[in-house]
């Protein structure tokens, strides 16, 4: 039978209870005061983003001089979007012979288009491109319907059909109906079609970046893979329809691979692990044989490395019976194979 502990025992087991919770709970705040004191450090140490930065060290950074060009064009944005009186530095900027810091200006005044509203447009006639699409792509962010006016406005006007109608319509695109877009997505797949270069890259450029998964513009970008004029627009479509893992791709590879165009080929090739895993050692080796351009042949090597090096190893090894390779290529893939410690190839024609 259990016999209660007598009074003195009890008074120091309450004692001693009391004397426990005490340490345990200097331990907690002792431990809570460290940690503090570790994350003020830690504080210290992390980059702040503009949300976390004051007004007072945003304008401390503006006013200098010395500090780095985008820190300062950055804490000028920012503290524009604030609301702050930053209109003389935005015009100081304005008036730079440094690009850079135009640029963080035009940003700046941007920002509230509507009470800037002469000032924008003489940069919108500005020669400079570079400065009027700042402007466009700005106004697509601007909340008021005075930007999208511009914009509309803008999409009318003739002046600005050849050169900046795709950089407009993009911008417009954001603050669009979806039956508005619709039409935008139908004009810039005609633009796409350019037979001037710029024209039709940045209208596909454009179409990838709006509507990637649009049914429409995956069947333009299809067609434009097989007959635009312009290789570069065909390397743009062949990147989007491998982003967008496109049967289109599997059924064309063969065709593909043979391009005549060198960009093509290679990007065609660095496609087959993905397009065809089960086949893409035989489609390699196929590949490697029939190529004449020694940087391809090493791009071929590349992708089969970057595949599997230990699958590589038999597909390397079976190079040597290529006599077609010419003999610096053979001693480059020698050293190759030997860094990795595989089979060494001959370096002869023979």
């Amino acid at each position: 039978m259990k016999m209660d502990p007598p009074e003195k025992d009890k008074r120091k087991l309450l004692i001693r209870g009391l004397l426990t919770a005490i340490g345990v709970l200097l331990l907690f705040w002792g431990l809570k005061g460290k940690w503090n004191q570790i994350n003020d450090q830690l504080q210290d140490v992390r980059p702040k983003s503009s949300a976390q930065t004051s007004n007072e060290e945003l304008w401390s950074v503006l006013k200098s001089e010395s500090s780095d060009q985008n820190k300062r064009g950055s804490a000028l944005l920012t503290l524009t979007q604030r609301k702050q009186e930053t209109h003389s530095y935005i015009n100081t900027f304005l008036q730079s012979e440094n690009d850079s810091l135009k640029r963080w200006g035009l940003l700046s005044l941007t920002v509230d288009y509507a009470k800037n509203k002469d000032q924008v447009l003489k940069y919108i006639n500005s020669d400079n491109r570079s400065l009027r699409i700042i402007v466009y792509k700005n106004l697509a962010k601007d909340s008021s319907e005075e930007g999208k006016k511009l914009l509309k406005n803008l999409k009318k006007d003739s002046a600005y059909f050849n050169e900046d109608r795709t950089i407009v319509l993009q911008a417009l695109y954001k603050k669009s109906s979806n039956k508005e877009k619709e039409k935008i997505i139908k004009e810039l797949v005609q633009k796409s079609d350019s037979k001037d270069l710029l024209s039709a890259r940045e209208a596909t450029i454009a179409l990838a970046q709006l509507a990637p998964d649009d049914e429409k513009v995956k069947k333009n970008f299809r067609t434009l893979l097989l007959k635009s004029k312009h290789d570069r627009v065909r390397s743009l479509a062949l990147s989007y329809l491998t982003n967008q893992r496109d049967q289109y791709l599997s059924k064309n590879l063969g065709f593909l691979i043979n391009d005549k165009n060198r960009l093509i080929r290679s990007q065609a090739i660095k496609t087959i692990p993905m397009l065809c895993p089960r086949q893409k050692w035989k489609w390699l080796n196929d590949r490697i044989r029939k190529e004449s351009n020694k940087d391809i042949q090493w791009e071929i090597v590349q992708t089969a490395i970057n595949i599997n090096p230990d699958g590589a190893k038999n597909f390397l090894e079976g190079l040597e019976d290529i006599k077609s390779l010419a003999p610096d290529f053979k001693l480059k893939l020698n050293k190759f194979l030997k860094e990795l410690d595989f089979k060494k190839i001959k370096t002869s024609c023979d």
